[in-house]
């Protein structure tokens, strides 16, 4: 845990790119007005993205150090589950040489309709279930601070980013 001071952040990213195989920092990467995460990146290195359009997630930053990647993770921790899952692990899957995990897909009935914007590919938390012989989605709250939302999910929908939504 290091104190949200430039200077103490910019030496412990430095310390950490000449000791570890990928630097995470978590809660650095926001619109916040004391966000150094990507700032401190540049200095340091290359900064290869700062914000994409995944929601939740958008702040992310994805760079370098040398040859060690550093990302700044979103302090919400909906958006740094799915920052997690859909850019950190495949880069530690790449470094590590490791094939890809195949994720396990099912098709269901929307309980409820959802909407997007066309501005990201959103990651909608979902419940399931059986009624009769159709499985169902339930999509769940969307906030990116409610943890519990995937908690009590039993999968992800994920939406394009050049759709507007589905209809139930």
């Amino acid at each position: 845990i290091v104190k949200d001071k430039k200077e103490l952040l910019k030496e412990v990213i430095s310390n950490a790119s000449t000791e570890c195989d990928i630097v995470l920092v978590l809660a650095g990467s926001s619109a916040g007005r004391d966000d150094y995460t990507s700032t401190i990146i540049e200095e340091l290195g290359e900064v290869l993205f700062h914000g994409i359009a995944i929601k939740p997630g958008k702040p992310a930053v994805l760079g370098s150090v040398g040859n060690v990647p550093v990302v700044g993770l979103p302090g919400y921790p909906v958006s740094a589950i799915i920052i997690m899952e859909e850019i950190v692990k495949p880069l530690v899957d790449l470094y590590y040489q490791r094939p890809f995990e195949e994720e396990a897909i099912v098709t269901a009935v929307l309980g409820k309709r959802v909407v997007s914007s066309l501005k990201y590919q959103e990651y909608v938390r979902v419940t399931l279930g059986k009624v009769g012989d159709t499985l169902t989605a339930i999509p769940l709250n969307r906030g990116a601070g409610i943890i519990t939302s995937f908690t009590k999910a039993d999968g992800i929908l994920v939406v394009p980013q050049d759709s507007e939504g589905f209809e139930m």
